[in-house]
């Protein structure tokens, strides 16, 4: 087989490739071949039809595809190793008129994965936030500990008060829609942490049995394809509430029962466990902190790249993702994505144009990720795949040999784990080549969670 190129513009390639009469006729014979012995012919056996017979019934034309299909697999793997090609879609193939005795010239058009101008990374800098964990954090800490570890008393002879747990029973009628929800129930802490100002208004001062209306303009729900920019569009949202019970916290007293509880019997004293809490903090806040950076770190070094995004690829994602919306709307609303779009009037051709937008960042993020891994050697190694089975086996309480067999089945999934380790390996190798510059970041008291400072173990 010969080749060449005979066009490439942009990230498109064409090559014609030239198959001699000899190779073809061998093909050929070989069609003749394995169509015999499917051949069901009246008047004779599988395999015994003759080959004039043959020719006759399925006509040579039929015959040279199938020969042609035989030779095509090879002919493009051996296209794609001598022109080290590195394919983003199938390729498309046009084949000339089949003469007799003449050799057969085929054309192929491939995609392929575009180049990739990168920045110099060791030029590049991002700020990684420092929080400095001092007394009222810690003290706040400890407060949501010991409401996590809090008991429920009921109250019958009082009004709900703030700080109380109360249990309602509600329904949501959204305003233009004629189905109102089924009533539901849930539990909430009637705290300006935990409720927005109107339900807490409504609730406090009321009693078991009281029924309250709260009325909303909330922004429309939107996915994360949506404009962003439209931060005016509401609806009114109208909640049925009715008080079903009201429970009191009682908190744990600050002593050896409540350390054990967090931290078992390494804790003896307020002041160890106080260390303790404040250790479990900076490590909490040291990963945010990190999967902070990390984040910028691939959104500068995108930002500073410049590639042609193929539109195969940007096509391709913006499928997967409205696939992703319609399941959503199907699993969360119980509704096909045509009753959606009437429904909640959604512009389609707004939604269109912010889901190619959102497709053009995950493929252009995807594709300089990939140059930066290509570029600095940055593979998946067996000891690699072994410790993300491991965790992943753990994560589900399997045992990992097991893991490792299911994997090997589903080839789709594994290649996603590989593909998770790679990304992996190639953000920490952004992280160690650009310069990080610490800068301090204040934490309110509302930024820590209720029972952060859980050890995990």
């Amino acid at each position: 087989m010969r080749s060449e190129i005979i066009s490439q513009e942009k990230n498109v390639v064409k090559i014609q490739a030239q198959v001699s009469q000899e190779d073809f006729k061998k093909s050929f014979e070989a069609a003749i071949n394995e169509l015999r012995k499917r051949a069901n012919i009246k008047g004779f056996r599988k395999g015994k039809v003759p080959r004039n017979v043959l020719l006759l019934h399925l006509g040579k034309e039929a015959i040279q595809s199938e020969a042609l299909e035989k030779l095509i697999p090879e002919m493009l793997d051996k296209i794609v190793e001598d022109y080290g090609l590195d394919l983003i879609d199938r390729p498309k193939v046009e084949i000339e008129e089949i003469k007799d005795d003449e050799p057969i010239n085929l054309t192929f058009t491939f995609e392929t994965r575009p180049e990739v101008e990168l920045p110099e990374i060791e030029e590049l800098e991002v700020e990684k936030q420092v929080v400095d964990v001092n007394d009222e954090l810690v003290d706040k800490a400890i407060e949501e500990i010991r409401a996590s570890f809090s008991e429920r008393e009921p109250v019958k002879d009082r009004p709900i008060k703030e700080g109380d747990i109360v249990e309602i029973s509600y329904s949501v009628q959204v305003e233009g829609s004629k189905e109102q929800q089924e009533p539901q129930k849930t539990t909430v802490e009637a705290s300006p942490n935990t409720l927005r100002k109107e339900f807490l208004d409504a609730l406090l001062g009321k009693e078991i049995g009281s029924k309250v209306e709260v009325e909303l303009d909330v922004p429309k729900e939107k996915n994360e394809t949506e404009d962003e920019g439209d931060g005016n569009a509401t609806e009114k949202v109208r909640y049925e509430i009715e008080v079903l019970a009201v429970f009191e916290k009682k908190l744990p007293e600050i002593g050896p029962e409540l350390f054990k509880k967090v931290f078992g019997e390494e804790v003896n004293d307020e002041e160890a466990f106080r260390q303790k809490v404040k250790e479990a903090l900076e490590a909490r806040f040291n990963e945010e902190s990190l999967e902070a950076l990390k984040e910028k770190a691939v959104e500068l070094v995108c930002e500073k790249s410049s590639v042609e995004l193929p539109d195969t690829l940007v096509e391709r994602q913006m499928e997967e993702l409205k696939n992703e919306d319609m399941k959503m709307v199907q699993q969360r609303f119980g509704k096909s994505w045509e009753e959606y779009v009437k429904e909640t009037n959604l512009n389609e051709e707004e939604y269109m144009e912010n889901l190619k937008k959102y497709a053009e960042k995950l493929v252009k993020r995807s594709l300089v990720l990939e140059a930066i891994a290509d570029k600095e050697g940055i593979s998946v190694d067996k000891e690699d795949l072994q410790r993300e089975i491991a965790k992943l086996a753990q994560s589900v309480n399997a045992d990992p040999e097991r893991v490792q067999q299911i994997l090997a089945q589903d080839k789709e999934r594994l290649s996603n784990i590989i593909g998770k380790i790679r990304f992996e390996k190639t953000v920490n190798n952004l992280m160690e080549r650009m310069k990080v510059k610490e800068v301090s970041a204040g934490k309110n008291e509302d930024e820590v969670g209720e029972g952060e400072a859980k050890n995990d173990n």
